[in-house]
């Protein structure tokens, strides 16, 4: 049985093109993984070429040969690779390893949606994380206590 601990997932906002690559079948039943949590997206203001950064991370693996990053323009699919070959996985290990993919055939404004899918030693793909939705380069309002004080602090007088 193949069996991948995911310990986080974080999508990454930058943009990045489509790629149609061969599908791998499958070849017995998909390998079971630890629950995925909510990925979390960190969103990045950057000059040209637009990308979406995806990462994710595994907190071990068992016969893990690579992950594919699926991409589609709505989010009932269908969803295609982004790359024709996998990315390179840990096969087997019980340390944590960080992976990352830039998207950069993205378009400013427009949604995108992605899952990562692992792949097996023996050809078996299962759906690695949730799908997330991304807006290609919205920048995020920062939130009250990311917020640089606008005006200064009041003294007091006596």
């Amino acid at each position: 049985m193949n069996a991948i601990r995911l310990s986080g997932a974080v999508l990454a906002l930058a943009i990045i093109a489509v790629v149609p690559t061969a599908a791998i079948g499958q070849v017995d039943a998909p390998p079971s993984i630890t629950p995925v949590p909510e990925p979390t997206a960190v969103v990045t203001e950057v000059a040209a070429p637009l990308r979406i950064t995806l990462r994710w991370t595994t907190a071990s693996e068992l016969d893990n040969y690579g992950f594919f990053v699926m991409r589609s323009d709505v989010e009932e699919g269908p969803f295609k690779p982004l790359h024709p070959k996998a990315i390179a996985g840990a096969g087997n290990s019980e340390m944590p390893h960080k992976y990352s993919y830039d998207d950069t055939a993205v378009e400013m404004g427009k949604s995108y949606f992605y899952y990562v899918e692992s792949v097996s030693t023996r050809g078996e793909r299962e759906k690695f994380t949730p799908v997330i939705t991304k807006i290609c380069c919205k920048v995020p309002t920062p939130t009250p206590s990311e917020a640089s004080p606008t005006s200064p602090v009041p003294t007091g007088s006596r």
